[in-house]
């Protein structure tokens, strides 16, 4: 089995000059490889996992992550905030002070 977009990402980034990988894993390039790149185009085939995903599939992933997080997290401390005291609301503030900043960090970073 073959992530055919994958594996095509990954030979590009190698270096190799590949021209397309179909989905039964067949690999065109657009000329013959080297001694070293067949070496490796062998090391990434090898290394390959099926089941990986694509730079932009990992950021869809954790963009869907980071805002399930962060929903989850206002509801949290919404849900009670006009009945909480200021001490209250500055305790909730902190407990959750590095949760709120990474889910700050990661839709900066998926969205920039």
């Amino acid at each position: 089995m073959v992530n055919y977009r994958l594996l095509y990402y990954q030979l590009s980034q190698a270096g190799l000059p590949v021209e397309g990988v179909a989905e039964s894993g067949r690999i065109d390039y657009t000329r013959a490889l080297t001694p070293a790149e067949e070496a490796t185009a062998a090391a990434v085939i090898a290394a390959h996992d099926p089941n990986g995903l694509l730079p932009e599939e990992i950021d869809r992933r954790d963009y869907s992550q980071a805002r399930q997080a962060a929903l989850a997290l206002l509801d949290s401390g919404i849900a009670g905030w006009d009945a909480m005291t200021a001490n209250q609301k500055n305790a909730w503030i902190g407990a959750n002070f590095k949760d709120v900043m990474r889910i700050i960090r990661a839709m900066i970073k998926i969205t920039t």
